[in-house]
């Protein structure tokens, strides 16, 4: 969950920007995030492009499908495919 606490509106501030961390969406069997493994069961992806990507996102701080997407590494149809695929919880 974001803290919020530092975040001050001033209708003059220029920079509204706070600290977001990275939430931590890896799996526990393999360490590697669930889109990307459900990207690699599509043959979307390969280990290494996964790998590749995780990385690219960790040097940008962004979250992991902007680096998808922005990177080339697949299209908005093939993540949306992904995320239809997963089992519904509820």
């Amino acid at each position: 969950m974001t803290d919020f606490a530092n975040f001050n509106f001033d209708p003059f501030q220029t920079d509204y920007s706070f600290n977001y961390q990275l939430p931590d969406t890896a799996t526990e069997e393999t360490g590697l995030p669930q889109l990307g493994i459900m990207l690699i069961d599509m043959n979307v992806l390969s280990l290494e492009r996964l790998e590749e990507a995780i990385s690219l996102q960790r040097e940008q701080n962004v979250p992991l499908v902007q680096v998808f997407l922005e990177g080339g590494f697949c299209t908005q149809d093939q993540v949306i495919m992904a995320l239809r695929s997963r089992p519904q919880y509820g």
